[in-house]
C-alpha cells in the first residue's frame, strides 16, 4: 500500500485501505484543512488562518486588540460580538464574506473516498464547495439542528458543522461556537450533533485532517476519552496534521489512540485515494453488472458475502475462545471447531431438496438461550456451499433495503441468505423474500432466534411456510460429534479419559441435552458459567466494574453489545480503560469482549446468568436510565424507520416487561418511564410500552392517555394497534359492571384497529391488529350479548375482520382455526347457559 511510506505497517495500511472503500471511515476536518482554498475575496485570496481572521475583525469594528496568534480569535470575536459596531449580525456578516465561496484546490480528490460521514470543526463552507458536484446525496447540516441518522437507502453522506454553519440560513439564525462562553455553554449543554459525535469517535474508524483538537473544549469529553476503532472494527484512526511536534505527536497516540501522520494533507489523501481505488478494483462486490453504485454500496453495508476469508478475527489483542464458550463466529465454523448438529443437517436437507424442485424454502432454526442456535446457522450457511457460492449474512445494523438488495442478487444462481436475532427484522426478511422472488431470484432464508419469540417470528413469517427446527437439546449423534471435535482439540476437560459412550450419556442424560450446561462442566474453572461466579466475587472488586457490568447485561441479555460511549457514561470509566480491560491479558479479558458493535459478555448466555443473579435494581434502573440518555437523542423518526442500532437497544430496553424485570416492580417502572420521557417522549414506541405497562397493571386511565399519545405522534399500524388493544383491554374490564360502556370503548377500539389495518403496508404488519380483534372479541363477548344491541355488532365484526383475514392471508390457517374454535365455543357456552 503506497500509505505505508507514511509510518504505517502493513497491516494497519490494509486496513484502512479496506475501511475507507467499504465506507467504514469518518473524516474529521479542522482550520489546517481548509488552508489552500481561494476566497471571493480580492484583498484576502486565501483562505484566512485564524490570525487573519482576528485581524479582519479588528480592522472591521475598529477594536484595539492586536492579535498575535490563532489563540488570540475567541477573545477578538467576543470583542466584536459586545462592540456598537459589531454585535452578532454584523460579525456574521464579515464571516460570510470571508469564509463562504470557497473554492477547493486539492481537497476535491477526499470526495473520492466513500466516507461514513463528514464531521468539521470549521465554520467555512468548503465541505459543501467539495461535495457539491459529486452524484452522492448530501445533507449538510449545523451542530444545533435535530440529529437524523444517516439515509442508507439513498446513499447520503452528512456533513455535520460542529461549530456552526453560515451557509443556508439567515444571519439572525446562524449560531457559531466561538468564544469561551461559546464553548462552555455548548459543553455544559451539549446537542443530539454532538451526542453523536461522541458516540462516533469513541468507537468508529475516524481520519482527522488539520485538527490539533487538543484545543476543543466543547468536544474535548470525546477527544480525550480516546479512539478504540483499531479495537472495536480492527481498522485505525489516524491523525494527519502537517508539522505537528513531538509532543502534539505524543497526545495523538498516547491520548487520543490516533495514530499520527506529520504530513501535508493534500500528500496523503492522494496517495491514500490511488490505494482505494486499487483496492476497490481488486475487490468487487459480488452483485450483477447491472447494479449502481448506491445500490452496491447499500448490499455491502447490510450483508456480508461470506467466503474463506471473511470473519477473520477483528483485533488480535482481542483473546476469542469458542470452545471455551465464546460467541461463534465464521472464522470459528471454518476452522471446523463446531461439531455437525442434527438440527443443521436437517436444515440443509431441506433446502437442498426444496432447492431441487424450484423452491425457495425458509428455515427457522430456535431453541432455548445457550443452545447453539447462532453455531448452527453459520454451520448451515457454510455447508450450503455445496448447493450456491452466493451466501449472506446479515450484519443487522439497519433496516434491509429489499429492493436494492434485489437489484443486486444475480437471478441465475440461487442465493441463501443468514439472519441471526431475526425476530427483529421479520417484516424486512418477508419483504425482502417477495423483492426477490419478483425478479425471479431462487433463494433459501435461514433465520434464528430464541424460543420465546419464535410465535411473533413464525406469524411474520408465515406467508412463506417456513419449517420451523427447534436446537434446544442435543442427541445422541450430536454429544458424538460434539466429543469428536472437542478430543481432536484437546478440550474435553475432565472427560479426556472417558470414552464417547460415557460422554454422550453425560450430554444427553445428566444435562438433559444442555450443550452449555454440559460444557460448563468439562472445562470446570474457568470455563462458562463458573468463569462469571468467579469473576463477579474476585475480578469485579471495582465499583465501576460492577457498573460496566449491569451496563452490558443490560443490552446483552437481548443479544446486544452496548456501545463503548454508552457502557463509558454508565460505569464512569473511560473506552480506552474499557478497551484496556478487555483485551487478552486485561483484568476483565475473561468476563467481556469487544466486537464490532460494541462491548459484551463472552456469551450471551453469560449476561443472562449476571442479570437474573444480581439484586441491586434501583442501581440497575439508574444505569438503564444512564444508557438511554446517551441513545435516546439518536432514536429519531428517520432511526427508528431504519431500525438504528441505537433504536434496536432503547427498543428492547424500554420494553415494558424487561423493565419492571430489571427494576422489581411496575412502581419502579414507572419512575424510569418518567424519568426518561424528556428523552423519548417523542418516540411513539415510548408511549406505546407506557400505555401497555398501565393497561396490564389495571390502571385503564393512564393506559387510555398514553395510547392515544401514541398515535398522535405517528400514523402507523403499531400504535393504532396498541390503541386498540387498550381500548379493547379495558373494554372487557368495564364488561361486567357496565355492559353498554363497555362496548362503547370496544368500538372505539375497533374503528382503531381498522384504521391500523388499512394502513398496513405489508402483510407481515397487518397480521397484528386481526390477532388484537379477535383474541378480544372472544374476550368481549358475554359483555357484548348483555349490552343493548352489543352481540349484533360483535357478530358483524367478527364477520368482517375473519372474511379479511382469509382474503389478505395476514393470519396463519391455524390461528383461523384457533379463533373460530373458541369463537364458537363462546357461542354454545352464551347459548346454553349453566342449569
Amino acid at each position: 500500500m503506497r500509505i505505508e511510506k507514511f509510518g504505517l505497517s502493513a497491516e494497519d495500511a490494509k486496513a484502512i485501505v479496506r475501511g475507507c472503500a467499504e465506507g467504514a471511515y469518518s473524516l474529521v476536518t479542522g482550520s489546517g484543512f481548509s488552508l489552500g482554498s481561494s476566497t471571493r475575496l480580492v484583498d484576502v485570496p486565501d483562505a484566512p488562518n485564524a490570525e487573519t481572521l482576528a485581524k479582519m475583525l479588528v480592522k472591521a469594528f475598529r477594536l484595539p486588540n492586536v492579535p498575535k496568534s490563532a489563540a488570540d480569535l475567541p477573545i477578538v470575536y467576543e470583542d466584536a460580538l459586545h462592540e456598537p459596531s459589531g454585535g452578532h449580525d454584523a460579525v456574521i456578516d464579515l464571516f460570510k464574506s470571508a469564509l463562504t465561496g470557497l473554492r477547493p484546490k486539492w481537497h476535491h480528490i477526499v470526495a473520492k473516498i466513500p466516507w461514513r460521514r463528514v464531521w468539521t470543526l470549521n465554520i467555512d463552507d468548503l465541505p459543501d464547495s467539495i461535495w457539491s458536484e459529486i452524484k452522492r446525496p448530501v445533507y449538510s447540516t449545523s451542530f444545533d439542528q435535530q440529529y437524523r441518522s444517516i439515509r442508507q437507502t439513498e446513499n447520503e453522506l452528512q456533513i455535520i458543522y460542529l461549530h456552526g454553519r453560515l451557509v443556508g440560513r439567515q444571519v439572525s439564525d446562524v449560531r457559531v461556537i466561538f468564544s469561551l462562553p461559546e464553548y462552555v455553554n455548548a459543553a455544559a449543554n451539549p446537542k443530539s450533533w454532538h451526542e453523536a459525535f461522541f458516540g462516533e469517535f469513541s468507537d468508529q474508524p475516524i481520519i482527522v485532517c488539520g485538527a490539533s483538537v487538543a484545543g476543543e473544549f466543547d468536544l474535548s469529553r470525546a477527544f480525550r476519552s480516546g479512539n478504540q476503532s483499531g479495537l472495536s472494527k480492527g481498522m485505525p484512526s489516524l491523525a494527519v496534521v502537517y508539522n505537528m511536534d513531538a509532543a502534539a505527536e505524543h497526545r495523538f497516540k498516547s491520548r487520543f489512540n490516533l495514530i499520527p501522520i506529520n504530513v501535508k494533507g493534500e500528500e496523503f489523501f492522494k496517495e491514500l485515494t490511488l490505494d482505494v481505488e486499487e483496492y476497490s478494483a481488486a475487490h468487487p462486490l459480488p452483485v450483477v453488472n447491472s447494479a449502481s453504485p448506491n445500490d452496491a454500496r447499500i448490499f455491502g453495508n447490510q450483508f456480508s458475502f461470506l467466503t474463506d476469508d471473511t470473519g477473520t478475527r477483528i483485533s488480535k489483542r482481542i483473546r476469542h475462545d469458542f470452545l471455551a464458550g465464546d460467541e461463534p463466529e465464521w472464522g470459528d465454523i471454518q476452522g471446523q471447531l463446531d461439531a455437525e448438529r442434527e438440527a443443521g443437517k436437517r436444515a440443509l436437507e431441506y433446502i437442498a431438496a426444496e432447492f431441487a424442485t424450484g423452491k425457495s424454502p425458509t428455515v427457522i432454526l430456535t431453541g432455548a438461550p445457550g443452545c447453539g442456535k447462532t453455531t448452527a446457522l453459520l454451520r448451515t450457511l457454510r455447508d450450503c456451499v455445496r448447493l450456491t457460492e452466493t451466501r449472506y449474512l446479515f450484519r443487522g445494523e439497519e433496516r434491509i433495503d429489499a429492493d436494492a438488495i434485489a437489484r443486486c442478487v444475480r437471478a441465475d444462481v440461487p442465493a441463501i441468505f443468514g439472519f441471526d436475532l431475526a425476530a427483529d427484522f421479520s417484516v424486512d426478511i418477508g419483504v425482502l423474500a417477495r423483492a426477490l422472488a419478483e425478479k425471479n431470484v431462487q433463494f433459501a432464508m435461514i433465520v434464528a432466534d430464541r424460543t420465546k419469540r419464535l410465535r411473533g417470528l413464525s406469524n411474520d413469517l408465515h406467508q412463506l411456510r417456513p419449517l420451523v427446527i427447534n436446537a434446544s437439546a442435543a442427541t445422541n449423534r450430536d454429544a458424538n460429534n460434539l466429543y469428536d471435535v472437542r478430543r481432536k482439540n484437546h478440550r474435553l476437560g475432565a472427560y479426556v479419559s472417558k470414552d464417547q459412550r460415557d460422554f454422550r450419556k453425560f450430554v444427553t442424560q445428566k444435562h438433559e441435552g444442555n450443550i452449555f450446561s454440559a460444557m460448563a462442566e468439562v472445562e470446570k474453572g474457568r470455563g462458562f458459567l463458573s468463569r462469571l461466579d468467579h469473576a463477579i466475587s474476585a475480578d469485579l472488586t471495582d465499583e465501576r466494574y460492577i457498573r460496566l457490568a449491569h451496563a452490558i447485561s443490560l443490552s446483552h441479555r437481548w443479544g446486544y453489545p452496548l456501545p463503548l460511549r454508552s457502557a463509558s457514561v454508565a460505569s464512569g470509566l473511560d473506552p480506552t480503560l474499557i478497551g484496556r480491560l478487555c483485551e487478552d491479558d486485561g483484568a476483565l479479558a475473561d468476563i467481556f469482549t469487544i466486537d464490532r458493535k460494541g462491548v459484551k459478555f463472552r456469551h450471551r448466555v453469560l449476561a443472562s446468568h449476571f442479570f437474573s443473579a444480581r439484586t441491586d435494581k434501583s442501581l440497575r434502573g439508574e444505569i438503564l436510565i444512564r444508557i438511554v440518555e446517551t441513545l435516546g437523542p439518536l432514536v429519531t423518526i428517520d432511526a427508528i424507520r431504519g431500525r438504528s442500532y441505537p433504536f434496536l437497544i432503547c427498543r428492547v430496553l424500554m420494553d415494558r416487561k424487561g423493565v419492571v424485570e430489571a427494576v422489581g416492580d411496575v412502581g419502579a417502572a414507572r419512575i424510569i418511564f418518567e424519568a426518561l420521557e424528556p428523552v423519548l417522549g417523542s418516540n411513539s414506541r415510548f408511549w406505546e410500552q407506557r400505555a401497555l405497562l398501565e393497561s396490564e397493571a389495571n390502571d385503564h386511565a393512564r393506559a387510555y392517555s398514553y395510547a392515544h399519545e401514541a398515535a398522535s405522534r405517528e400514523r402507523h399500524t403499531f400504535p393504532l394497534t396498541t390503541l386498540g388493544r387498550v381500548c379493547m383491554a379495558q373494554a372487557v374490564n368495564m364488561g361486567a359492571a357496565s355492559p353498554d360502556a363497555a362496548l362503547d370503548r370496544f368500538k372505539e377500539g375497533n374503528a382503531a384497529l381498522m384504521d391500523a389495518r388499512s394502513i398496513a403496508r405489508h402483510p407481515e404488519v397487518e397480521g397484528h391488529p386481526f390477532t388484537c380483534f379477535f383474541e378480544y372479541a372472544i374476550k368481549i363477548y358475554s359483555a357484548a350479548a348483555a349490552s343493548s344491541g352489543g352481540l349484533s355488532f360483535l357478530s358483524d365484526a367478527w364477520d368482517d375482520w375473519m372474511y379479511e383475514a382469509k382474503r389478505s392471508q395476514a393470519v396463519t390457517d391455524k390461528d383461523i382455526e384457533r379463533f373460530q374454535r373458541a369463537w364458537l365455543t363462546k357461542g354454545l357456552k352464551q347459548a346454553m347457559p349453566s342449569q
